[in-house]
């Protein structure tokens, strides 16, 4: 017979052969080592013309008994999402970067898993929303002056500038 109490079975084994003996059995029952990453998602936002975003980190720690040993990321990422492990501080930190390079604007999203040699893996889910930037639109797309050898000068013409889209024109 045997139940399950706090992470502990205990049971009886009783043997029949030349007579029968009980003895009470115990075996505790541990959870190995967990990869837990915290948070478990990160959201980057930029404007395709703006600076790159800031590397966010992810803090890795054993949810479970044991030690966590041989970390690393599942291959495989997409070119615009880098992770690593911190130098400073690996493999406790994990390191994400993103990058726009071409990249069309629209929402991006990716998985990165952290595995172990010795534990469960855990997983980061990564969203990375790519904003159009500054659009410059003129009132005209050509403008002719008709002038003669020796003549007047030509009437100045008028064009208007917009930006019509999100974020700031500058340096024009």
């Amino acid at each position: 017979t045997a139940r399950v109490v706090r992470d502990t079975a205990r049971g009886t084994v009783t043997s029949g052969a030349g007579g029968s003996q009980t003895v009470l059995v115990m075996l505790q029952v541990r959870r190995g080592p967990t990869v837990r990453a915290s948070p478990d998602a990160v959201t980057f936002t930029m404007y395709r013309t703006g600076p790159v975003p800031a590397s966010q980190v992810v803090r890795l720690t054993n949810d479970g008994q044991g030690t966590l040993t041989g970390l690393d990321t599942v291959p495989g990422l997409p070119s615009w999402l880098t992770a690593s492990f911190d130098p400073r501080t690996a493999p406790e930190a994990l390191t994400l970067q993103v990058d726009s390079a071409g990249l069309a604007a629209g929402s991006y999203t990716a998985s990165v898993i952290v595995r172990s040699d010795a534990a469960r893996w855990d997983t980061v889910n990564v969203r990375f929303a790519v904003r159009g930037g500054p659009s410059l639109v003129v009132s005209s797309d050509s403008v002719r002056f008709r002038a003669d050898s020796g003549g007047a000068v030509p009437h100045a013409v008028e064009l208007l500038a917009a930006n019509t889209g999100p974020g700031e024109l500058r340096g024009w």
